[in-house]
């Protein structure tokens, strides 16, 4: 490759390794920009539950940035307290909690009557290998840890504007720009 590799090193103090490599400078295309709707989140109230309260902060962070307003919740149980009086338009629920896991809080929440019975709830995971036909096709859609920005004000976006027009297509996992949609039976449908 034409460059050289070289060491250099002293008793007791320690080594230097370097090299060298002429390279060509590359071109850069710009990557094309996509239209990002978040114009639902803004003055939406959205629930983030998750016992990790890091994973709040940056998902109230990236919402509140958009627009949104947020409150959060540390666990199962006290997300099912906050919701059975405050509205809500959309809840954040992670799925592994110490005291009720995300998908016993969807259910419970679904099945007592008050202001959120109905309200998009999107997992909020890390676990990329759960699939289809897995519990997850209870929630409205999946939004992948580590948090991608862009990702989650879109889910969330789409699952709000979803919600309000009573559309059966409603944002399924969003994770960079793998998303899934639920089509008009209610099945994950890649696009």
């Amino acid at each position: 490759m034409g460059g050289e590799i070289g060491v250099g090193s002293r008793l007791g103090v320690g080594s230097v390794f370097h090299f060298t490599v002429p390279l060509l400078e590359a071109e850069m295309s710009p990557a094309p920009a996509v239209p990002l709707d978040v114009s639902g989140l803004s003055g939406a109230r959205v629930l983030v539950v998750d016992d990790n309260a890091t994973n709040r902060e940056l998902a109230r962070r990236i919402l509140e940035a958009m627009g949104s307003t947020v409150t959060e919740a540390d666990g199962g149980a006290s997300a099912l307290v906050r919701l059975a009086d405050d509205p809500v338009d959309l809840v954040l629920m992670d799925l592994r909690m110490p005291d009720l896991d995300g998908l016993e809080v969807l259910r419970l929440l679904r099945d007592r009557p008050g202001p959120n019975r109905h309200v998009p709830v999107l997992a909020f995971t890390a676990d990329a290998t759960l699939g289809h036909g897995s519990s997850l096709e209870e929630f409205t859609g999946v939004v992948l840890k580590p948090i991608d920005p862009i990702a989650l004000a879109g889910c969330a976006a789409r699952s709000i504007q979803s919600a309000k027009d009573r559309a059966p297509a409603v944002a399924g996992t969003c994770r960079g720009s793998a998303i899934w949609t639920r089509d008009n039976s209610g099945a994950l449908d890649p696009t």
